[in-house]
């Protein structure tokens, strides 16, 4: 069988995909029972990797032979780079110089001028007076001088050369600079970096393309852009070296190697090798292509070279160690391993490849520290959780041969357990932990039966089991932490906030220090029971601890619902910054920017939270989005989506067909709320504005409901003696009216109430008191009633010209009310007699006769204009 059938997959250059593969194979064969299939495993998956560096090496030449572009060039540091270096003038450097140098022998006379040997014209010129010639002239004196060429300082100096600033004169300069890289292309990358920044070639990538052929083209891009630099440094300084012919070998055999063809690639590193045997970067590019071809002893020799001229080069030390271990050389290994770290701690490649080591010596606990390390710094790393399921079915196996000897080691029991427990091989565990009753049970082992219980389904025994556990632990003197711990942890998943919080405090007085899974689960129940302060202060103990993603969205859910919007969303970024992601998390980050008006990231939010499943939260905050951008077609097709009923969404599916014109729908759509949610009083009011606009008995009942539960509520009360009045149950309206001229102040300012209010108090004479009420009714636009009984209130009091005027204007609005006619004959037939006459003409006995042939009109107030989206309480 061949290694991508054993590893279930089809060949690929994609190490991740085999390392995954790897991962879920590696759960399910075990070495104890089949050791032969773990081993065909573990050398598949080897095996796999090295074939998947030449596929991916092929792809990139197979990329490169359909493409033609610069920029495929460029990103490939493409075949044409691979022959020569570069086409535009590389490739013939070295024989025009040797063909110069013999005529210029038989002529007497240098090959290139030297500084000495410049024509007067340029030599003697200020630099700040250069013409384009005479700056070439001064780059090839710096280029050909090594020593002086690799000194980055040197061309900083001569490229602040001020008319480089001028843009006429770059123009001029431009093309000449192009050809002398052409065939002096070997300079440090910070050189090429300068240059670009001069010129900016690589911002406009199509100007460079006409100036020069397009492999130059991609060469300078390359040279530019090249993302691990070759170093030049280490070549002899001496003139007698041929500097440009070696690293135009080593340059050439990279290329080739990155194409994959290494062969060709090992001719020219060969050649080099040839030149000089002592540059760091040579013996590496070499070691890779022997390793690739398969000559491995031949590798292992330029690495020892290596480490040995250079012993701080952390890459070689790395791979000479993997070398060791590939040929159970474990302990030589560690050696190198340790060196590696000693310049750079605690970095995760050097520590997997120490964990390897400690595996292959046999020191499996040691080794899954060292995994665990790793993981708290790199927790994504996929191959350090397959070394770490590696470590641990090895340590299973282990502890396993050491229980058939001696079935009575509850320590290498409850161990071995532990292990198959975190490799997810449940019944195995549990077969395990109860095999031997003889021998008895420690509390550490009772609780984790119990967790394997739980997880297996069989709950109610597992929850029995950690009861026990905590039992045993109290009457002995065993580890009691462990099990109240556990016993913590699960009554927190199953939300038995007070019951888990008393377990997992008492874990906290056993364990010595600070415990970053207490906090956190803490943290856990302080949410459970609504007590966000404290929960934030749990959580942020655990950050102060262990700063990981998890925590940091933890943390901004808590801030989300304490109302800190602008915190909540620092701290999802940095959970995003982490590379953790919860949908939860998504949608509440979508509500906090919702909240700080980013109309933009909420939909990018909430849609991205969407893709992890439908929900209703999402679709409400969907919805409210929709509406706050005016977008109420796309809200309304949003609510219109959903199966579940929804009191909320119902009232924002309602807003969308008022905003829509759709009132007939909307009406319909309120009422249904307020069945769904007949207990708040928010979603009552908008049932009970529809009803009550168009005057409905059965608006009473939703006015009763919300004043029960909100007793304070003038508006309610207002829209319910409208209702009163329409329905002629004139007593309860006057007996309401009466019920709120009593509170201190009426407010706010509700123009029907005064109105009703005047009304009454004319109808009993008291005229002064009635005045302020209807003028306040009439100054915010009511007429009809309000226009006539002023009328009367003013009339009354002495304002006769002011009163005239209203009851006219209350006739002529309609001609037809009998008791505006009258009021405005009484009133003229009697305007002559002067008010203080009136006055005294007027007794107890001798009351005013006004006509009110008619009950108070009832007025309709229209439904409040309040977004349901702002309502006082929304987003609890």
């Amino acid at each position: 069988m061949g290694i991508w059938q054993i590893l279930g997959i089809a060949p690929t250059s994609d190490s991740r995909a085999i390392k995954r593969a790897y991962a879920a194979l590696l759960k399910k064969t075990h070495p104890e029972d089949d050791p032969e299939g773990f081993q065909r495993l573990r050398e598949a998956y080897g095996e796999a990797l090295e074939q998947a560096k030449t596929l991916e090496s092929q792809a990139r030449a197979d990329a490169h032979s359909v493409g033609g572009s610069a920029n495929d060039a460029a990103a490939s540091n493409g075949e044409h780079d691979a022959e020569r270096l570069p086409a535009w003038g590389e490739a013939n450097r070295l024989a025009q110089r040797r063909r110069v140098t013999r005529t210029n022998d038989e002529q007497g006379s240098p090959a290139h001028p030297g500084p000495t040997d410049m024509p007067a014209s340029v030599s003697e010129q200020p630099v700040d007076v250069l013409d384009p010639d005479g700056l070439i002239r001064l780059f090839e004196e710096l280029y050909n001088d090594y020593a002086q060429r690799i000194q980055v300082e040197k061309w900083n100096e001569l490229l602040e050369y001020e008319q480089l600033q001028n843009f006429s004169f770059k123009q001029e300069v431009q093309p000449k600079v192009l050809a002398f890289l052409s065939e002096h292309p070997h300079l440090p990358l910070p050189v090429w970096q300068k240059l670009d920044q001069i010129f900016y070639w690589t911002d406009d990538e199509v100007g460079l393309a006409k100036l020069v052929p397009p492999d130059f083209a991609a060469f300078v891009l390359n040279s530019i852009r090249q993302p691990a630099a070759l170093r030049f440094e280490y070549l002899p300084f001496g003139k007698d070296f041929l500097h440009d012919e070696f690293l135009s070998l080593r340059a050439r055999g990279a290329a080739l190697l990155g194409n994959g063809r290494l062969r060709e690639a090992m001719e020219q590193f060969d050649t080099a090798y040839i030149l000089f045997h002592r540059d760091p970067d040579l013996l590496r590019l070499r070691a890779t292509t022997l390793h690739l071809l398969g000559e491995d002893l031949r590798a292992e020799e330029d690495w020892k070279a290596l480490v040995a001229a250079f012993p701080n080069e952390r890459d070689a030390l790395l791979r000479l160690a993997d070398r060791f271990l590939e040929t159970e050389r474990a302990a030589e290994a560690l050696d190198l391993i340790q060196r590696a770290l000693d310049l750079l701690p605690n970095d995760p490649q050097a520590l997997l490849g120490l964990a390897r080591c400690l595996r292959e010596l046999e020191r499996f606990g040691e080794a899954r520290q060292v995994c665990d390390l790793a993981l708290l710094l790199e927790p994504s790393d996929i191959e350090l959780r397959i070394r770490l399921l590696d470590l641990q079915a090895m340590q299973v196996g282990q502890l396993l041969e050491v229980l058939k000897r001696y079935p009575g080691d509850r320590d290498s029991r409850f161990a071995a357990g532990e292990l198959l427990f975190e490799l997810e091989r449940y019944a195995d565990c549990e077969r395990l932990l109860t095999e031997a009753p003889m021998y008895g049970s420690t509390s550490e082992m009772k609780t984790l039966l119990g967790r394997v219980w739980i997880i297996l389904g069989r709950e109610e025994e597992g929850a029995r089991c950690l009861d026990q556990a905590v039992d045993l632990s109290s009457s002995s003197s065993q580890n009691a932490y462990y099990a109240w711990l556990h016993r913590g942890l699960y009554r927190t998943g199953c939300e038995q906030w007070s019951a888990a919080e008393k377990d997992l405090k008492t874990a906290q007085t056993l364990f010595s220090g600070e415990n970053v899974i207490i906090w956190a689960a803490l943290a856990d129940c302080a949410i459970g029971q609504h007590h966000h302060k404290e929960a934030l202060e749990l959580i942020s103990r655990t950050l102060s601890l262990k700063p990981e993603g998890v925590h940091y969205g933890k943390r901004a859910i808590i801030r989300y619902r304490l109302g800190q919007y602008e915190d909540a969303l620092a701290d999802f970024e940095r959970a995003s910054t982490n590379r953790s992601i919860h949908p939860d998390w998504l949608w509440m980050k979508g509500l906090c920017e919702l909240q700080t008006r980013r109309y933009d990231e909420a939909l990018k939010s909430l849609e991205h939270a969407r893709n992890f499943g439908d929900s209703p939260i999402v679709r409400v905050a969907l919805c409210e989005l929709y509406l706050r951008k005016s977008r109420y077609a796309e809200a309304l097709a949003e609510a219109e989506k959903a199966t579940e009923v929804d009191g909320k969404l119902l009232l924002l599916q309602g807003w969308a067909y008022r905003k829509l014109g759709r009132s007939h729908e909307a009406r319909g759509t309120f009422m249904r709320a307020a069945e769904v949610t007949p207990d708040d009083p928010e979603i009552l009011r908008f049932a009970l504005d529809e009803l009550a606009a168009s005057g409905e008995a059965s608006a009473l009942d939703y006015a009763d409901r919300i004043l029960a539960l909100e007793p304070e509520d003038t508006e309610t009360q207002m829209r319910r003696i409208s209702v009163l009045f329409e329905h002629g149950r004139a007593a309860e309206a006057e007996s309401a009216i009466s019920e709120l001229l009593n509170r201190p102040s009426i407010e706010p300012f509700y123009p029907p109430l005064h109105y009703y209010i005047g009304a009454m108090l004319v109808e009993k004479d008291e005229y002064e008191s009635a005045m302020p009420h209807l003028r306040r009714a009439y100054d915010a636009g009511l007429r009809g009633d309000v226009t006539s009984l002023l009328s009367i209130a003013l009339f009354e009091i002495g304002l006769t010209e002011e009163a005239l005027q209203l009851a006219r204007a209350a006739y002529e609005e309609n001609p037809s009310h009998p008791d505006y006619k009258s009021r405005l004959e009484k009133m003229e037939g009697r305007s002559s007699i002067p008010s203080s006459l009136r006055q005294l003409m007027r007794s107890p006995s001798r009351r005013e006769s006004w006509p009110f042939s008619m009950k108070l009109r009832p007025i309709r107030i229209e439904p409040r204009d309040v977004r349901p989206y702002e309502m006082e309480g929304w987003n609890r």
